[in-house]
């Protein structure tokens, strides 16, 4: 088993465990890096709507890695976990520091992290895809920009709305829902 401590820490008067860097998996497949993952502890789990849930978790260091709103990270409960989900980051970076925030839709693959409570370890990977790149995307000729999303799809552009990236912009949002309970309003 190999691993270290990355980080301890607090933010907004919320404390969690040290995050530790896992490579205690089964070496992977020839020729396949291994993959990092950081155990890591829920801070909070709301239901925020019908079938949604915002889940914060503090990740240490892990934070200073996410640069670009859009970005997403693996999240498994332990290395035993077949198939990790895929979970957009809904906090804008530089925002609140060493936690990512995410708005988790309950399906039956997702059930375990909707169930978990407080304190619960679970682990992530590092920061994964380049984002939305709205900063160096638009000229100064783009005067509207209109966003579109829907049900938990809402989370990543929750971040782009926060990083104020598309500042001086007008934003026009456009958020739908199959029905009214599941707009997850937070």
């Amino acid at each position: 088993k190999m691993g270290g401590v990355v980080a301890t820490g607090a933010s907004g008067g919320e404390q969690w465990s040290e995050v530790q860097v896992v490579t205690d998996a089964p070496a992977p497949a020839q020729g396949k890096a291994r993959e990092e993952w950081s155990k890591v502890e829920i801070m909070s789990n709301t239901e925020v709507a019908e079938g949604h849930h915002r889940i914060l978790i503090g990740v240490g260091q892990l934070y200073e890695t996410y640069r670009v709103p859009g970005q997403f990270v693996k999240l498994r409960r332990d290395y035993r976990m077949e198939k990790p989900g895929f979970f957009a980051i809904a906090n804008a970076p530089r925002g609140r520091a060493n936690v990512f925030e995410f708005l988790i839709k309950r399906t039956e693959a997702s059930a375990w992290l909707c169930n978990s409570r407080r304190g619960t370890l679970v682990e992530v990977s590092a920061i994964q895809g380049k984002g939305y790149q709205f900063a160096s995307a638009f000229d100064q000729k783009v005067q509207e920009v209109i966003l579109l999303a829907t049900g938990s799809g809402i989370a990543p552009i929750k971040a782009v709305l926060e990083s104020r990236q598309l500042e001086p912009r007008r934003v026009r949002l456009y958020y739908g829902a199959e029905v009214r309970d599941t707009r997850a309003h937070y």
